[in-house]
């Protein structure tokens, strides 16, 4: 079962700089589309980093590894140290972390527009901007991605 707020209580709790992205950013702004998992750009640094990965650990989070590459799989830690985008599996939901989001050059670029919404009751959480939720769903070009449009730039117009 997925449970953002879980997920996203750890990263609060273990003060690691992130945004959130993608469906849930999606959802948190009122999207009516269900989402599954969870998308984070982090922020880039070692104190970040260790903060992150203590939150994954606390989360009893594991590395999936990438499909396109073969070798040894990468440790959750190297994942983070090279700011490879990486999916991880938590008894609570999936967690992409994602260090080079489309359209994006990154947190830096994300940050400025970000908005504090509410994720659960006494939750605030950073989320990246609607206007930037949409353009990196558009530059991602994926077909999911693509059929959330709609409900987003409605959403846009009415806010």
């Amino acid at each position: 079962p997925f449970d953002p707020a879980r997920i996203l209580a750890t990263l609060e709790r273990n003060q690691v700089v992130y945004l959130v992205i993608g469906g849930l950013a999606a959802v948190l702004y009122g999207s009516p589309l269900p989402t599954y998992d969870l998308d984070i750009v982090p922020g880039r640094g070692r104190k970040n980093r260790g903060a992150l990965l203590t939150a994954l650990a606390a989360l009893d989070a594991l590395a999936l590894p990438d499909e396109l590459e073969e070798g040894e799989p990468l440790s959750a830690e190297q994942a983070l140290v090279d700011e490879r985008d990486t999916s991880f599996y938590t008894p609570h939901g999936y967690v992409d972390v994602v260090f080079h989001p489309a359209g994006f050059r990154g947190y830096g670029a994300l940050a400025g527009n970000a908005e504090l919404l509410e994720a659960a009751h006494d939750l605030p959480v950073r989320v990246a901007a609607l206007r930037d939720v949409i353009r990196s769903k558009e530059a991602l070009g994926r077909e999911r991605d693509l059929v959330q449009l709609p409900a987003l730039h409605t959403l846009l117009e009415l806010a």
